[in-house]
């Protein structure tokens, strides 16, 4: 069963920049920044990977949700008037976590945390 939800959530910015590059170490896959690496099926050039940079923007306003990352994957997100049907009602005044979720793909897109709603 689908319950409707009416959400008061305060206006937020939220901006990430990350260095990747320990994370893929941390995952074995330090190689990929050395100049030894041989990344010849991908390219005819010679090439490795120097830094890698994640960069992701949400904002939340009373329009929506927009949210961006540096991979040039973006979604946009409206959110309708209020509805004419019984909701529960959830007002974000306190901290709370959210999460982006692609329906067609079955993947969270943006998942985190607003610390301060005030």
């Amino acid at each position: 069963v689908i319950n409707e939800v009416k959400a008061t959530i305060p206006k937020f910015n939220l901006k990430l920049n990350l260095n990747v590059n320990n994370i893929i170490s941390d995952m074995g896959a330090s190689i990929i920044f050395s100049p030894s690496c041989d990344l010849s099926g991908a390219t005819d050039i010679f090439v490795f990977t120097g830094n890698i940079l994640h960069s992701a923007n949400v904002e939340m306003d009373e329009d929506g949700v927009v949210a961006a990352a540096a991979t040039s994957i973006s979604c946009c997100f409206g959110m309708s008037s209020q509805p004419s049907y019984p909701y529960t009602e959830f007002i974000a005044n306190r901290p709370f976590l959210f999460l982006i979720y692609d329906n067609v793909n079955k993947f969270p897109v943006f998942i985190n945390a607003v610390i301060n709603p005030a």
